[in-house]
């Protein structure tokens, strides 16, 4: 068989081989896209039949039978063509690779073929997330380390019985790698490592293996059981640093951290900055009139002032729904709402400031409600120790509110209002009017002195 006639070398099985060759420190020798050639070490020729210089083919070359001398390549620079053998890159040879792999002392390591990340590539792909209003951000500390990703690899038949590798991806926390994220990383080219890298025992990515394999057990895509699983370690960039805001005077962080590719390929959203007052998070940051930093979104106008202040400092004005500072905002005395002061209105009755939401014809709720008391009620008792000559009163009603005792007195002809203050009993008003009118006036000052003196 000549070897232009061989199928041409699967990518994927094409570059496991070649990882896997260079990592057992065989040396490797490629004469074209779909030859790969290997020196035989002494130990393996038996697997060879003796040859000194394997030649790999991949499908339509049928592997020699045991009593079969080597297959000759017709070269004239060769010494000893003889020595070397077309090997078939089949499941027997992949199956002998892996067990070589296997029972070396150290774990097989791996890294991508992608050149290295730089901290300016990772830095120009987050700041892209964030819009700082008025300010500035940049990196305020990144380090760029390599950390282990677990990789298992089994043999299953692919199209026309042609072997095909199939790899598992696992993080330190068990967690499976999606294809996306594999593509990502750079973990489908990939070689031996050139330089050192942390020394990973056995035993640990045994226990690595194990928890994975619980991983891939519950997504129902476990492997294989009678399948021969080769356990490596592929290095990647990792990345954990924090992003420094400032506006003026004043600065705050965020900090991140991830794989350095899937950061800068975007599979990993930067992290927001979270309001350390609300607690809402956010990519835009923005600052108070007062130089706090917090996400745009915390932040709000007041209506009343126009200060730029954290939304959660604001208050809703139940009347008109403006969001306003609290010194804006009274407490309306008889329905409790917390209104904007502007907003109150003036009850008819009691001329007491309240929400307009209580009123009903200009009377407030207290004062629409009263209710008879008598004079030993505390209440009342309270106001005739304060104001004796109110107990020629007899018939009074009481309204009440937060604030403030109303009371009304009946005579036959005449109608007296009090208002009292709850907390000092000072008079806030007295008016009277006459069975046959609906209006309160206020009486003149001979004649406030005569009803309370």
């Amino acid at each position: 068989m000549k070897l232009d006639e061989a199928v041409a070398i699967d990518e994927g099985v094409r570059q496991y081989v070649q990882w896997a060759l260079e990592t057992l420190k065989v040396s490797v020798a490629s004469s074209g896209r779909d030859e790969l050639t290997f020196d035989i070490p002494d130990r393996h020729r038996a697997f060879f039949r003796g040859a000194k210089i394997a030649q790999l083919v991949y499908g339509g070359c049928p592997r020699p039978s045991e009593n079969s001398p080597p297959v000759q390549v017709a070269d004239k620079d060769q010494a000893h063509p003889n020595d070397t053998t077309l090997v078939p890159v089949d499941g027997q040879f992949l199956a002998w690779l892996m067990e070589q792999l296997s029972c070396a002392d150290s774990v097989p390591y791996a890294v991508s073929t992608a050149p290295a990340l730089r901290v300016h590539e990772i830095s120009a792909r987050l700041f892209k997330a964030y819009a700082v209003d008025g300010g500035t951000l940049h990196l305020s500390g990144c380090t760029l380390e390599d950390r282990p990703l677990l990789r298992q690899t089994w043999l299953v038949s692919g199209d026309s019985n042609q072997p095909r590798l199939v790899h598992r991806f696992t993080d330190s926390q068990g967690v499976i790698l999606e294809k996306v994220e594999v593509v990502a990383l750079g973990l489908t080219s990939y070689q031996p490592p050139a330089g050192s890298l942390p020394l990973l025992v056995k035993d640990d990515v045994r226990a690595w293996c194990a928890v994975a394999q619980e991983q891939l057990a519950a997504t129902g895509d476990a492997i294989p059981d009678r399948a021969a699983v080769l356990a490596s370690v592929f290095w990647c960039q990792y990345a954990a640093g924090k992003i420094e805001f400032v506006i003026d005077d004043v600065s705050a962080e965020v900090a991140f951290s991830g794989w350095a590719r899937q950061l800068v390929a975007g599979l990993v959203d930067p992290p927001a900055f979270q309001c350390p007052v609300t607690g809402i998070q956010s990519h835009a940051i923005a600052a108070t009139d007062d130089g706090r930093i917090a996400a745009r979104e915390a932040i709000q106008v007041c209506a009343m002032s126009g200060r730029r202040v954290l939304i959660s400092e604001l208050k809703a004005c139940e009347q008109t729904g403006q969001d306003v500072l609290p010194e804006y905002l009274v407490t309306c005395p008889v329905s409790g709402q917390q209104i904007l002061g502007s907003a109150l209105e003036l009850c008819s009755t009691c001329q007491q400031p309240v929400s307009p939401a209580c009123l009903e014809k200009g009377i407030c709720e207290a004062c629409r409600t009263m209710i008879p008391i008598r004079k030993d009620d505390p209440r009342m008792a309270r106001v005739l120790g304060e104001y004796p000559r109110l107990d020629r009163w007899t018939k009074w009603r009481i309204g009440e509110t937060s604030t403030s005792y109303v009371l009304v007195a009946a005579a036959f002809i005449k109608r007296v209002l009090v208002v009292i203050n709850k907390e000092n009993l000072e008079m806030v008003r007295l008016a009277t009017r006459n069975r046959f009118s609906s209006q309160w006036s206020e009486p003149p000052l001979t004649d406030r002195q005569e009803l309370l003196r």
